[in-house]
């Protein structure tokens, strides 16, 4: 799982954002568990093919809308590393709201 820089929605709760190609069944119960257990979070997905991904990802690159990229082969991963793409997560084990993130280089 990669993480970028986000958060926020006028509701009180903190926007999550996550881009996957995991599928929307997959991807609706990981946000009723994910809500359940972290109420003050709103997860919003995108269900796309690892490509798709990596190509809004890359054409985001100036301005990221995404906090998580949730899944690709890692062919892909090393492309988006190699174009400075991803950013480092130093988690801190308190939760998800209290991560450290590196900004991209």
């Amino acid at each position: 799982m990669l993480v970028f820089g986000s958060c926020g929605k006028d509701s009180g709760k903190k926007k999550l954002v996550i881009y996957s190609p995991h599928g929307k069944e997959m991807l609706t119960e990981f946000e009723k568990s994910f809500e359940a257990t972290n109420p003050d979070i709103d997860v919003q997905w995108l269900d796309m093919g690892s490509q798709e991904v990596y190509d809004r990802i890359r054409t985001e690159k100036a301005n990221p809308l995404a906090d998580i990229w949730w899944g690709a082969p890692a062919t892909i991963f090393m492309r988006a590393e190699k174009e400075a793409l991803l950013g480092k997560v130093f988690p801190n084990m308190g939760g998800i709201g209290s991560c450290t993130k590196q900004k991209r280089r």
